[in-house]
């Protein structure tokens, strides 16, 4: 799945499903290859979760969303992001 892909299959996520998101700020891929990049300093005691996450983690672009608020109110967090994995399944990240 491409960039373009994964923004055009957000964008259409957060029309049908999600209220209250503007313009998207970026998208990013996450893979094996990012997994491993930023844990190589993984202290000694969190070996254990970090090969159970490792095991079942998934290729995915993360689209961050910024949220539309209202004159006055700055809204927290001010952005969202969206998961859109490489099978397709789509999802709001959680906050």
């Amino acid at each position: 799945m491409t960039e373009r892909d994964a923004i055009e299959k957000a964008t259409e996520f957060v029309r049908a499903n999600v209220q209250g998101l503007g313009n998207i700020v970026n998208a990013r891929y996450l893979d094996s290859n990012w997994f491993r990049q930023n844990s190589t300093n993984c202290p000694p005691e969190l070996l254990d979760t970090f090969h159970s996450v490792q095991s079942t983690f998934r290729s995915h672009w993360i689209v961050t969303f910024e949220v539309e608020s209202e004159e006055g109110i700055v809204d927290c967090p001010s952005t969202r992001q969206i998961r859109v994995f490489d099978s397709g399944l789509i999802e709001v990240a959680p906050e």
